[in-house]
């Protein structure tokens, strides 16, 4: 998982595929519209839903094999909690065609953190999440998903 500021975003990869995320995420607005948006073909796809965030008890906990998230939230707040998927016992198995495999949540445990305007969040296969966690009662979020083929970002972290 890597958890930062926007302005920060060069730091943490090389490559075509990092560089084509944070230039569509850079020039991104609140006014953009719900919906998928293609930023290369189907290898990059940024997903955008307006919604309500959710009290923890309804919220799902989930991991993909075949993407990589990228979260950014465009209006409101989002509060993401975040476990090792290797350590959690599954629900639902993997289904290869939406590319997500569910968990029971654990009682305890996990990594809180809150997504505001203006940072991000990486996830990768091995980050089971929750989000849109609702901090008392619910209120409206506008967020977007960044989904990363795999196969583009294998091999790509920066080197020092």
């Amino acid at each position: 998982m890597i958890l930062d500021s926007l302005d920060n975003a060069e730091c943490y990869f090389d490559g075509d595929w990092w560089r084509d995320t944070v230039a569509f995420l850079r020039f991104t607005t609140p006014a953009l519209a719900d919906g998928e948006h293609l930023v290369r073909a189907r290898q990059i796809v940024a997903r955008v839903h307006t919604g309500q965030t959710t009290p923890r008890a309804q919220a799902m906990l989930e991991s993909h094999r075949a993407h990589v998230d990228v979260h950014v939230v465009l209006e409101g707040e989002d509060s993401l909690i975040i476990w090792p998927a290797s350590r959690l016992q599954i629900r639902t198995p993997y289904n290869q065609a939406q590319d997500v495999v569910f968990y029971d949540p654990p009682a305890e445990g996990g990594v809180p953190f809150t997504l505001r305007p203006g940072s991000f969040a990486v996830l990768f296969p091995q980050d089971a999440h929750m989000t849109q966690i609702a901090q008392g009662a619910p209120a409206r979020i506008k967020k977007l998903v960044m989904k990363v083929a795999m196969e583009l970002v294998s091999g790509q972290r920066r080197s020092k």
